[in-house]
């Protein structure tokens, strides 16, 4: 018997959620939830920078809640500079490794950021 009455729903939104946090999904509306592909490390390298695109205070906000990073206050300025006038000069497979170790972050969850700001294409 459950503790609790939707504990069973509660407990599988709750798995849900740490999938997301870690990187496997994306929330969508309506407590929806998508597979993210899973980026390979060649497959990283496919990966290109979308020139068409920019990042803004609220779409970093956004991407960032529908991925389930948390970005800390520090480095919130420092991503906006990086797309401020494109993007950055580095390779998307370089960048994602220095903000998976910055953000103490999985690579998945970052590049699921990237693709939901429509920053990367590939």
């Amino acid at each position: 018997m459950p503790a609790f009455e939707d504990a069973e729903k509660v407990a599988v939104h709750q798995y849900l959620r740490a999938l997301t946090a870690k990187g496997y999904l994306t929330e969508l509306p309506d407590h929806k939830f998508r597979v993210l592909p899973e980026p390979l490390p060649n497959g990283l390298s496919t990966l290109r920078w979308n020139p068409d695109t920019r990042l803004s205070v609220s779409g970093l906000r956004v991407y960032s809640e529908r991925v389930r990073l948390a970005i800390p206050a520090n480095q919130v300025q420092q991503l906006l500079e990086y797309f401020e006038d494109g993007h950055p000069a580095v390779s998307v497979a370089t960048f994602v490794q220095d903000l998976r170790l910055r953000l103490h972050a999985p690579e998945r969850t970052i590049v699921a950021l990237l693709r939901e700001a429509d920053l990367v294409v590939g």
